[in-house]
This record gives structure tokens, sequence and C-alpha cells, in this order.
């Protein structure tokens, strides 16, 4: 795959989803096989061992797990069934030390949702996800976690030319509008899902 754009192979991506492992983690009634996060890893583990490029990693541990966590039923019931049938999510990595250099996300003046502007480096596979599951931080009110798709008006990616298996872009926000259904909800912090997630699978 070195010379393909997409970074991975369209054929296996297709085989895995049938094979059922992009809804391993995710529940029965979402259409997941239900099973948990430890029997993902064994999975990780022989598609590290075996160095085969994916957005399965980023796809599950990073948007799925989260959303399963901490989206509300009507989240879970729109996401996780895309995610179960194949569909490819990224997400933008937590700005933890460096906060101001996340994007940025202002209350709409409609009072529903966000604006967001800035950039996110080193997004995996953007180019070829169809959506994103954007690490925010919110002026005085910490950081969101918000479900983009990625031909959403004032979304740009870029392609980073840097070398590594998962194809990371540059992905810019100007003026991007995100309805309140689309910040991720629930208890607890969804970004600190998305990070613990992200580096147990990694």
């Amino acid at each position: 795959m070195a010379g393909d754009p997409a970074g991975y192979s369209a054929a296996l991506w297709k085989e895995m989803v049938d094979l059922g492992w992009t809804g391993l983690a995710v529940p029965e009634e979402h259409g997941g096989v239900g099973e948990g996060f430890l029997e993902v890893c064994l999975l990780f583990e022989q598609l590290g061992y075996a160095l085969v490029p994916t957005p399965l990693p980023v796809t599950v541990a990073c948007c799925a797990l989260p959303i399963a966590r901490h989206g509300t039923d009507a989240q879970k019931s729109e996401w996780l069934d895309a995610i179960s049938r194949g569909r490819i999510i990224t997400c933008t990595p937590p700005a933890w030390d460096r906060p101001a250099s996340a994007p940025i996300a202002t209350p709409a003046d409609s009072g529903d949702g966000f604006v967001i502007d800035g950039e996110a480096q080193f997004v995996p596979y953007a180019s070829t996800a169809e959506s994103i599951l954007v690490t925010a931080h919110v002026d005085g009110d910490g950081r969101r976690a918000i479900l983009l798709d990625t031909d959403t008006p004032g979304l740009a990616i870029e392609p980073s030319n840097t070398i590594g298996f998962d194809r990371p872009c540059r992905v810019t926000f100007n003026g991007v509008r995100a309805p309140s259904d689309r910040v991720l909800g629930g208890n607890g912090d969804p970004v600190e899902a998305i990070a613990l997630y992200g580096a147990a699978a990694t």
C-alpha cells in the first residue's frame, strides 16, 4: 500500500466489515457483535503483528468505543450502526499539553451547538474517512468531542505527506457549524476516552 493515497486496502476493509470486526465491541442492538474492549485488543494485536495498514483501530477504539460510552441514545443509534456497517471515522488527536492548539469551538449565536475554527494536525486516514470526531477546546468551558461529516462546509483536509501507515492529514475548520446533536453527550469526559482507548489500541 506504500504508493496508494488511501493507505489501506478497500477490499480488505470490506472483508473486515463482513467478518464483523468493525462491530466487534458494538452492542448487538446497534448491529454489532457485543464483545468487549479486550476482544478488540486481541484483534489489534494480531493486526499489529502483521503490520496491517488499516483504519480499524481509529474507527473502533478512538470513535466507536467513546460513542458507546458517552453518546446519547440517538447518537449511539446513528453512529454505532454506521460503524458496524463499515463507515470509516477518524478523530483529531487531543491536545493535552497545548489546549490552545486544538480547534476552537465557540457557542453558536443561535444557541444550538458550536462554530468550530482552527486546525488539527496528524489526523489519521482523514482523506478517506467519511466522518471525523473532533476534539475541540471551548474557551472557559473545557473541551468537547463533536461528530462531523468530512464533507461539512468549512472543513478542509490536506495530506501531510509524512511517513507512516495511517496517512496523516491536516484538517482545518473555518466557521464549521456543529448542531448540538453532534456534540457527544452523556456523562464523563469523551475526550479522555478517545485518548485512553486509542493509546491502549496502539
